[in-house]
């Protein structure tokens, strides 16, 4: 079987994306198929490789322009000549915009089986809606004609799910709650003491120091002035508290300008993995760390969530979609609903202040995640989904 996926991101593009091809490379072996990837990258950047091949399981073709509409058209002609060189039994978009547009071109043209996965409600990004009205109404508009045409629909979580068959009318027989792919394995593991001292140790040589941990993406919706701010607020009760910071900062202008408004004791209070962390690095600093904070407005998923309670962190997180999806309020961590940075800190002061709160509020979210993001079980439903898909047994006359 070979699976054509209209993909978007720019981790794989810039080489930060062992991650994600890690992740894809899993779903195809567990599959037993061939997964070709078109990977659009709406950045600019001239010094990529332009076929990533692995293992002859995944193949991936990055394709990069700050300008979308040739983003777009690149895309579909790349698309195009893997369609000619190759008999495809699904194609797979991650989104219902400049992906899905692409998918269904290429389904109309190769009656090739429509798979259309979605992250989140996108087009309800608060960000976009008030920085790019314009924009947000032609993904609107782009989206209501591309989500119809598929044959089924994959999302991350039940709300999702609600969502688009409340405002879009699609039959709930064809949606499939299938979220991302996450490492459990490495993220549960048990790591020596010896290991994690010797890491803790470059953050402080302070024992009784707490340490707070963010991970993710320096863009608008993740909110970090709003995490500074939240911050702020804990240093101002619990002054022997660091925060830890991990991302791909060095060439974020939004960051630098959110670090430049920080105040010099707050700034001297952070920890900063400017240029991101590998899976292990990644689950170490989870690991020495007491409470993963989250304040993001919008969430699809929250794939760090999953991590963090994996690796046994209760979790204080903004509401949205990912922390309704990863948090049990109250039990494996905090949802607060609020965007008030005094609101946002509360808990996280008393999490600090209560070890054995915190401990065990740390054990039920790892218990929990062990289930719930169970890498078998997640394999065995998308290996499902994309083979009844294929053979025509989500179309759209029949039911799922």
């Amino acid at each position: 079987m070979k699976l054509l996926m209209i993909s978007l991101g720019n981790d794989v593009t810039i080489g930060n994306g062992e991650r994600t091809i890690e992740r894809h490379l899993k779903y195809a072996k567990y599959s037993q198929i061939k997964i070709y990837m078109v990977l659009l990258s709406p950045i600019e950047c001239n010094n990529y490789k332009k076929e990533i091949n692995r293992e002859n399981n995944l193949f991936i073709y990055p394709i990069a322009s700050k300008n979308h509409f040739i983003l777009v058209i690149k895309g579909l002609i790349k698309a195009i000549k893997l369609c000619s060189i190759n008999r495809f039994n699904l194609i797979y978009s991650q989104d219902p915009f400049g992906t899905g547009l692409i998918a269904n071109i290429i389904r109309k043209i190769y009656k090739v089986p429509f798979l259309l996965g979605n992250h989140s409600s996108f087009a309800d990004n608060p960000i976009w809606v008030q920085e790019k009205p314009i924009y947000f109404k032609l993904l609107k508009l782009i989206m209501k004609l591309n989500l119809p045409l598929a044959d089924a629909w994959r999302v991350n979580n039940k709300k999702e799910k609600e969502y688009y068959i409340k405002n879009y009318g699609i039959s709930p027989n064809r949606i499939i709650v299938n979220n991302t792919l996450v490492n459990s394995e490495i993220f549960s593991q048990t790591i020596s003491k010896e290991k994690l001292n010797k890491l803790r140790s470059k953050i402080t040589d302070n024992e009784a120091t707490k340490l707070l941990i963010w991970a993710g993406r320096p863009v608008k919706f993740k909110r970090i002035d709003l995490l500074l701010e939240t911050f702020k607020e804990v240093i101002k009760k619990l002054p022997n508290t660091k925060l830890i910071l991990v991302g791909n900062f060095n060439k974020s202008n939004l960051f630098k300008e959110l670090l430049e408004k920080t105040d010099l004791e707050t700034k001297e209070k952070l920890y900063i993995f400017g240029k991101g962390a590998d899976h292990s690095l990644l689950s170490n600093l989870y690991q020495i760390s007491d409470i993963y904070i989250h304040t993001s407005i919008y969430e699809g998923f929250g794939v760090v969530l999953a991590e963090a309670a994996l690796s046994g962190l209760p979790i204080v997180g903004t509401l949205s979609d990912g922390t309704i999806e990863n948090i049990e309020d109250n039990k494996s961590g905090f949802i607060v609903d609020s965007s008030l940075s005094k609101n946002i800190a509360k808990p996280i002061i008393r999490l600090l202040k209560n070890d054995n709160l915190r401990k065990k509020m740390g054990k039920y979210a790892k218990s929990r995640a062990m289930i719930k993001y169970d890498q078998n079980n997640n394999l065995k439903v998308r290996d499902k989904l994309w083979k009844d898909v294929a053979n025509g047994g989500l179309n759209c006359q029949k039911p799922l």
